[in-house]
């Protein structure tokens, strides 16, 4: 049996080519594959012909996060293999969106995070929540999902999963490493802020480092 590979394309007012792109992938002769477009706040026509072919077309799969996630603060619940990765993309939302966002990890937050989510729903408008999930879970952990899932839907919080695809653990890490990265800077474009400007790292460095009774 063919070892399933995953194709994970990036889309921004994409409408030109996204359908040629699209056809190179099934035109390949390996078969035993999955696409997964991730559409970062496009404007254009691009997310209309993807979801057109994506009806004929079961192994093609649309991820739509940065429209959601800008202008608001974005918590990211991660566990397992994953955990790691929500540090990172708080960090990424942080560095490259100038954006805030936290990361709670499972299954430490049912012991605590979770008697926030009354005041989470209460304030929805202003969070996004992202529930980051590796493709296997051990026992417990299957467990500790399940849970959050439900006192979420239970306290009437809106969340999305971003669900890692079915590859090995190593492979599962770099995408989401790839996809974070991705959706950090298409919310900068959101936001209209320049990802690479970093003047407040370098500012908070000289202080550490530097002078720090100078303010220039």
């Amino acid at each position: 049996m063919q070892e399933l590979i995953s194709i994970i394309t990036p889309m921004y007012n994409s409408e030109k080519f996204i359908n040629s792109t699209i056809q190179s992938v099934q035109s390949q002769t390996y078969q035993n594959w999955e696409m997964i477009i991730v559409d970062d706040a496009s404007t254009d026509r691009c997310i209309e012909i993807v979801k057109k072919i994506m009806s004929n077309e079961p192994r093609l799969y649309l991820k739509q996060l940065a429209n959601n996630l800008s202008g608001r603060a974005t918590l990211i619940y991660s566990g397992g293999l994953l955990t790691g990765m929500g540090r990172r993309w708080k960090t990424q939302i942080h560095e490259n969106a100038k954006a805030i966002a936290f990361n709670e990890t499972l299954p430490e937050l049912l012991h605590n995070s979770v008697e926030s989510l009354d005041a989470l729903a209460v304030n929805g408008q202003n969070y996004s929540v992202l529930l980051m999930r590796p493709h296997e879970l051990s026992s417990h952990l299957i467990k500790s999902y399940a849970a959050i899932e439900q006192l979420l839907i239970r306290q009437g919080v809106q969340y999305q999963v971003v669900l890692a695809t079915r590859d090995s653990p190593l492979v599962q890490i770099l995408n989401m490493v790839i996809l974070g990265d991705y959706v950090s800077y298409y919310m900068a474009l959101n936001r209209e802020v320049d990802p690479s400007d970093t003047s407040l790292i370098d500012f908070g460095k000289f202080l550490t480092q530097g002078n720090p009774s100078s303010s220039d």
